[in-house]
């Protein structure tokens, strides 16, 4: 009983305020990241058993919240997938900057760990702002269920910053994960399923990495790749994210109700 009125109350926050949900689980989000570093670096666990404690916990963070609440469907979890033609436009654009920035030489164990770490941060960034805050948001409308979750994944990667990673990378970095997350969000709006955007997630990540751009041995870092390489970029992202926003009707539905 005391777990189902609980449950009650948060449904009934996320109704009424779903902003302020969106914007303080995405800063818990962070703080529990932080949280959970400060502590592991005080006992003294291995940097690489703490980043996968880190890794971990916050992709277990958004699913669990989700399945409290009952979400599974409605955050994206889905059997089937809609209008699959929509998946091809973010594929290309990964494919792209594989062709734009060059891919720099990499062992393939490294590889490897890659595919497994980026895909487990793809399933927890994806399960929450492409699940959980576009399901909270979407009954405000598309645009906000869209445009918010994707302002505070670009924003989120701050951390960064207090990782060391330079000003002007950071700035890049934050506004094409904005951009990214927004063509994300509204393919997810036509194809009704985040399974697929989990996996084209990990792939942007993968070959973000093996271009170098996120700041591995041998690498340009964000700031030295050309801009109008950047602005093409970011175009492909915003003219299709656009039309699939605004093109109706979509796929997505609450309650089972298609949302217009």
């Amino acid at each position: 009983m005391k777990i189902t009125m609980e449950n009650n109350v948060l449904k009934n926050f996320i109704t009424n305020q779903p902003v302020w949900f969106a914007i303080a689980i995405s800063v818990f989000d962070l703080l529990l990241g932080f949280a959970i570093f400060m502590v592991g670096s005080l006992i003294g666990l291995p940097e690489e058993l703490l980043e996968v404690v880190i890794l971990l916990t916050i992709t277990a963070l958004p699913l669990v919240i989700i399945g409290w609440l009952g979400w599974w469907q409605e955050a994206g979890f889905a059997s089937t997938i809609q209008n699959a033609g929509a998946l091809a436009v973010p594929l290309i654009v990964h494919l792209l900057t594989l062709i734009w920035f060059g891919i720099i030489d990499m062992e393939g164990r490294q590889i490897a760990t890659l595919i497994v770490a980026y895909f487990l941060t793809a399933l927890g960034e994806e399960a929450l702002s492409r699940g959980l805050l576009f399901r909270a948001l979407l009954p405000r409308g598309k645009w906000q269920a869209v445009l918010i979750p994707s302002i505070l994944f670009g924003l989120g990667h701050v951390t960064k910053l207090i990782q060391g990673m330079p000003l002007s990378d950071n700035m890049l970095q934050m506004v094409n994960s904005a951009l990214t997350g927004f063509l994300l969000a509204s393919v997810r709006l036509r194809v009704n399923n985040i399974w697929p955007l989990i996996i084209l997630h990990m792939l942007g990540d993968l070959f973000s990495s093996l271009t170098g751009i996120f700041g591995v041995p041998g690498a340009l870092g964000l700031a030295g790749i050309p801009m109008t390489r950047w602005l093409i970029r970011w175009a492909l992202l915003i003219i299709p994210g656009i039309y699939f926003v605004t093109r109706t009707p979509t796929a997505v539905t609450i309650d089972s109700q298609v949302v217009e």
